[in-house]
């Protein structure tokens, strides 16, 4: 199992080398129709109560288990713990669609009620980034390799590593419904 916490403190000292990388600590990757957002950020961002109701984020993700949910109480949340996709959706198309359906409703219901929603983990690249991936596949409609680029369009620092390419190959099987969305 990839340590991703330690993938994201390698990253950060890539880009403290190189001192030319833009790194935010979130990044908006998708609006709705009624205007919400979904960002995509790291764990400075999930700490930043002010910051985040600032840009009328009221939910967050957080794809993992190992970070907790700061503002319990005052925001809602919903862990998604994606490193462990394998093993809960690894066998069926059906499994992914289990294993996806909740986190995409969650964000569905947030951003379609104008507010806005922080999909995170520690870096805001591996994790969350491939998370934010599948929510471009999902509402507008992508295949993953136009989703990879658009996302790494609005958040750089995005990269799919270990077998999150596998899992996104495997969405991009799922079956659609005319306007492209993953059909539940």
């Amino acid at each position: 199992m990839m340590d991703y916490n330690e993938e994201a403190r390698k990253l950060w000292a890539r880009l403290d080398d190189t001192k030319q990388s833009r790194f935010n600590n979130l990044d908006p990757m998708y609006r709705s129709e009624a205007g919400g957002f979904i960002y995509v950020g790291g764990d400075l961002a999930a700490r930043d109560l002010s910051g985040l109701q600032a840009r009328g984020i009221t939910s967050v993700v957080n794809c993992t288990t190992n970070i907790e949910c700061f503002h319990k109480g005052t925001l809602d949340y919903f862990t998604f713990d994606i490193a462990w996709w394998r093993r809960q959706a690894g066998k069926s198309a059906q499994e992914l669609i289990n294993f996806l359906k909740p986190v995409l409703e969650f964000i569905n219901d947030v951003i379609n009620r104008g507010e806005s929603v922080l999909v995170h983990c520690l870096a805001g690249a591996h994790r969350a980034g491939t998370t934010g991936i599948i929510c471009l596949m999902h509402f507008e409609g992508l295949l993953s390799k136009e989703a990879v680029v658009l996302a790494k369009s609005r958040r750089p620092i995005i990269e799919p590593i270990g077998d999150f390419r596998d899992l996104l190959f495997k969405c991009d099987q799922l079956p659609r419904d005319p306007k492209k969305k993953f059909i539940f």
